[in-house]
């Protein structure tokens, strides 16, 4: 099995698609595996969350951008400036068709959308083979050193999520058994030498692609300005092992079915 995966393409469905067709994805045979932010920025959210949940083999990840509109959708935090600054109203207006600039109306849309409830109940926060893991920024590490990990707790989960990945691969006590891969952090920035580059002002020269060490592969290409997204592919007869904490999955075929009916 060839192993596909892609990382924070942020609404950027045509970049998506073009990047699995260079890499030769087949979606018949061959597994996506993204490592969440596929939402917000871009203009095509909802496209690029039909095309990976119609995948018939996916392995789907949550990242910081969709944990924070899930809770934003079912009420658990506010809208609010850092959204909008995020692009979460690109996302709102992909997803609802009757968007009118009422977000809170948009919102009570959105419990309902059943596609957009069908990706959530699909997103875990890592997948493991035995010489590599994938998650979404880092894993919750817990105190008694590099394997002591909590991968029950959803705080640990959803503080790890967001972390900065930058100083964490520079911490020693990263994984000896495996490596890590992860989106998140632009990988251009965790090159050798990539501090010369300032506010985007040099993006010509900037290498975008997928920054690969013996310790950990950082995919995220920076989509929303490189128009690059990063294909990794694995390929291995090894069946992974999906990595959730209850309560961020849940499985509901209910919606799976709603949403073939609604597409007949």
């Amino acid at each position: 099995m060839k192993y596909f995966f892609i990382s924070d393409v942020h609404g950027e469905y045509d970049d998506m698609i073009k990047a699995l067709n260079d890499a030769g994805f087949n979606k018949e045979q061959d597994t996506i595996v993204s490592l969440g932010d596929l939402t917000d920025r871009g203009p095509k959210s909802r496209e690029v969350v039909d095309f990976v949940v119609k995948c018939p083999h996916r392995i789907l990840l949550w990242g910081n951008h969709e944990v924070w509109f899930r809770q934003i959708v079912h009420g658990s935090r506010f809208f609010g400036d850092h959204d909008r600054q995020n692009g979460v109203l690109n996302t709102m207006k992909s997803f609802d068709k009757e968007y009118d600039g009422n977000i809170w109306d948009s919102i009570d849309r959105l419990q309902t959308n059943h596609l957009l409830q069908y990706y959530f109940s699909q997103c875990h926060f890592a997948v493991r083979w035995s010489n590599l893991i994938g998650t979404h920024a880092w894993l919750p590490l817990g105190t008694e050193g590099p394997l002591d990990l909590d991968f029950a707790s959803p705080s640990n989960w959803l503080e790890a999520i967001w972390e900065n990945t930058a100083q964490i691969i520079k911490n020693p006590l990263s994984f000896p058994d495996r490596k890590i891969i992860v989106g998140h952090w632009h990988a251009w920035r965790l090159r050798p030498g990539s501090e010369v580059f300032k506010y985007y002002s040099q993006i010509p020269e900037i290498d975008f692609s997928t920054y690969e060490t013996d310790k950990f592969i950082a995919i995220d290409g920076c989509t929303n300005l490189s128009h690059k997204v990063n294909v990794y592919i694995m390929e291995t007869d090894e069946e992974p092992e999906i990595i959730d904490a209850v309560p961020y999955h849940i499985v509901d075929e209910r919606l799976r079915n709603l949403i073939d009916k609604e597409q007949k």
